[in-house]
């Protein structure tokens, strides 16, 4: 164990002492202590201070005086945070002790306020992206990343908004052999299945079930570059017994769907032949409608607000001769999903080439 693991150690138990008799919700939820978490939140806004931390235990929150208690905090901050960025304190809201923290990671960050806070003590973290406050072992708020490099790339991600911006970024990555090559079959298998006269055209064969490596590339990029939580609804199944490639939501609690699908020419299961294909047809005909089918279902069956419903399709043909959707003419959909034609929207295709096989 290190010198810092071992002055937090000491922090613990130099203020580890029995708790005050609480309410059913637990100390965070007394004026006290929303007072607290108003006022760090304005002055963290205000000062735009590197990240810090401060603690006061459970019983110094019930003994706080409110009356001025915006200005004791304001004042002490201004100084402590000079030298430290974590500050404990006590009743009357005077620095007991002050530590320069410097985590790896903010998984390890959150795993030790969260220890400390199972001995009587709250943990207040903020920084430039929110607020993490620790209780009882538990953490609340929306500050994920408790550590300086992981805020600053957390910063330097677009918004749900510049999702457009971020795709046409992707579309560029897939021009790199890294990225394209996960989803083609080796070269030594396109020997196996084509004469050499038609290696060169077959050289775009996918793999199996390409989709479920398109979703995953998909959504790492997402998750890499646009703040928010993507998510691949594995788990969430609809009424339908449906399931939402990837979804999130935007600043509103409104969901965004992206169903991703794929046209060209996968390999059979067993690695010996050609298998499944799909057309633009299998876009027109299949696609769109799942696509709006699931705004419907989202908004009539499970009363969620949905900002938009994303159709991404990954054109690995041979030969690319337009658009997958070249027409905005929907009279193919049926009649009751024409009212959520203005949730849909698709992309242009994302081509994607095996140039170089591996």
């Amino acid at each position: 164990m290190n010198s810092r693991d071992e002055k937090l150690k000491e922090i613990i138990k130099s203020m580890e002492q029995k708790v005050v008799q609480r309410t059913n919700e637990g100390v965070h939820s007394t004026d006290a202590f929303k007072s607290l978490q108003t006022i760090l939140i304005s002055y963290s806004q205000q000062r735009r201070h590197i990240p810090f931390s401060l603690v006061i235990s459970s019983e110094s929150v019930g003994l706080i005086h409110m009356d001025g208690l915006s200005v004791k905090i304001t004042q002490l901050l201004d100084t402590t945070l000079r030298s430290y960025n974590h500050v404990v304190i006590d009743k009357d809201c005077a620095a007991t002790d002050g530590l320069n923290l410097k985590f790896e990671d903010s998984n390890r960050a959150r795993r030790i306020y969260a220890e400390m806070s199972k001995h009587g003590l709250c943990v207040f973290f903020l920084s430039e992206v929110g607020m993490m406050f620790f209780v009882d072992g538990n953490d609340f708020g929306d500050a994920i990343f408790c550590t300086e490099s992981d805020i600053k790339t957390y910063i330097k991600k677009k918004d749900i908004s510049e999702i457009e911006q971020v795709i046409e970024e992707y579309r560029a990555k897939l021009r790199e052999q890294s990225t394209y090559s996960k989803f083609f079959v080796y070269k030594t298998t396109l020997k196996h299945i084509y004469p050499p006269s038609k290696r060169e055209q077959g050289k775009n064969l996918l793999r199996n079930k390409p989709e479920n490596t398109f979703r995953n590339d998909l959504l790492t990029f997402l998750k890499s570059n646009i703040k928010g939580s993507f998510v691949f609804a594995k788990e969430f199944i609809l009424e339908s017994l449906n399931r939402f490639d990837i979804w999130t939501y935007d600043e509103n609690g409104n969901w965004i769907i992206i169903e991703v699908k794929w046209i060209g020419q996968s390999i059979h299961p067993g690695d010996r032949k050609e298998g499944v294909s799909f057309g633009p047809e299998h876009i027109k005909k299949k696609a769109v409608p799942q696509v709006l089918g699931y705004i419907k279902e989202a908004i009539i069956e499970l009363k969620y607000g949905v900002k938009a419903g994303y159709l991404v399709v990954y054109d690995a043909r041979s030969s690319k001769d337009g658009d997958s959707l070249d027409t905005t003419d929907y009279t193919y959909v049926e009649a009751d999903l024409h009212k959520f034609i203005p949730l849909f929207h698709k992309f242009p295709d994302l081509a994607v080439d095996n140039i170089q096989p591996n």
